[in-house]
């Protein structure tokens, strides 16, 4: 495999076979996000966005997911190739074909762009009347600063009555310089929501705007059963345990749900998509499972275990007994998620005891509708205009 050939496959673009897209129409709503091309692939950033769309299916709004790529991915297996070509190959072929079934979900089941956007063209794209940077941590800082296409501050993208829906800036200090940028880019929005109730108030102060309201992450805007259309069951004679190892690769984790499971004689199911660590490229490979599956093996879990965000969030939704743990990086949502719900019991840090209560979820789902219906509500007054 040459540099030349890694060129060519993430260079192709979308051919305009994807669902029910249409060249040159004007969308009600462009959604810009982390989704297709997340370092890694992502399972929550796709579903987000899937979730998202669908939602303003339901109410009526026309949408299109901004195929946008930030290049990582291309840059991890470029210096993954360069480093040991040989000894790498089983990792680059892992994300190669880990992206290739992502692209395959979007194009089956999503409206995206015809066109793959970069951190260059983007400034060339007219496809909605409006636009929604659309939850996750899209507004946090990166090597290069802000990401300006997150903040619509392209000409093309300005004065639009934009929409910020349950952004997130993660959990690091802000600089001075940042808070001034923020405050700036701010006012590409006319109405901003955010998903982080620890830096609400902060929040707010930093935009020096009032008109801020706290929404749920968009996988909680759709019911369990909206989700039925694209599970995958697996094929699991056994009751398992489920462990979704994300991000930082929790190896205390996987070895507690191997005994856990051991002790309670079931059986084991490990999906892994953690960031490479230096030039260890070969450490862990991005399990290569579809999306599809991946929701099948969360709603037929007996157990899950997982340090992510978004595996909290769908064993919620799907009303399955988890237990989450810590990440180094950015603690903060998944301590904020498992407050929201009355959950932070199901926190593992120190003297881990996995005999706590089961969780009620007479009592969790009475939470999630209210909290549902308030983020619904104030995202229909958005979409008004």
């Amino acid at each position: 495999m040459s540099i030349k050939l890694l060129r060519q496959i993430f260079s192709i673009r979308n051919d305009g076979t994807n669902m029910g897209v249409k060249k040159n129409k004007m969308y009600d709503i462009g959604i810009i996000s982390f989704n297709i091309n997340t370092n890694l692939s992502n399972y929550g950033a796709a579903l987000h966005s899937y979730a998202f769309q669908k939602f303003l299916n339901k109410i009526h709004i026309s949408s299109v997911i901004i195929d946008y790529n930030r290049s990582q991915l291309k840059e991890i297996i470029y210096s993954a190739f360069r480093h040991k070509p040989i000894k790498n190959l089983p990792f680059i072929l892992s994300c190669i074909y880990k992206r290739y079934i992502f692209r395959r979900f979007f194009k089956k089941h999503c409206i995206i762009t015809q066109k793959v956007y970069n951190k260059t063209s983007i400034s060339e794209i007219d496809c909605a009347k409006r636009y929604c940077c659309e939850t996750d941590v899209t507004w946090s800082t990166f090597k290069e600063g802000f990401d300006r296409a997150f903040m619509c501050d392209y000409p093309n993208m300005k004065d639009k009555n934009n929409i910020a829906y349950s952004i997130d800036f993660g959990s690091k200090k802000i600089s001075d310089n940042k808070k001034v940028l923020m405050k700036k880019y701010s006012k590409n929005f006319k109405y901003i929501s955010i998903r982080n109730t620890f830096r609400t108030d902060e929040f707010k102060s930093i935009i020096e705007r009032s008109d801020i309201s706290n929404t749920i992450d968009s996988v909680f805007l759709l019911n369990k059963e909206d989700y039925n259309p694209i599970i995958n069951i697996p094929k699991n004679k056994k009751d398992y345990v489920f462990v979704y190892n994300c991000k930082e690769n929790n190896k205390e984790m996987v070895q507690q749900a191997i005994a856990f499971a051991k002790k309670n004689k079931l059986n084991i199911k490990i999906v892994n998509c953690c960031d490479i660590q230096k030039k260890q490229y070969i450490y862990k490979y991005p399990t290569p499972v579809s999306i599809e599956k991946f929701l099948g093996y969360i709603k037929n879990a007996k157990y899950i275990f997982t340090n992510s965000y978004h595996g909290i969030c769908f064993s919620i939704i799907f009303e399955r007994q988890f237990y989450a743990f810590a990440r180094i990086g950015n603690n903060h949502k998944i301590k904020c998620v498992l407050e929201t719900f009355g959950l932070i019991n199901r926190l593992m840090e120190s003297g881990n005891n996995f005999n706590i209560d089961k969780i009620d979820y007479n009592k969790i789902n009475k939470i999630l509708k209210e909290r549902q219906k308030q983020s619904q509500l104030w995202l229909q007054n958005a979409l008004k205009e």
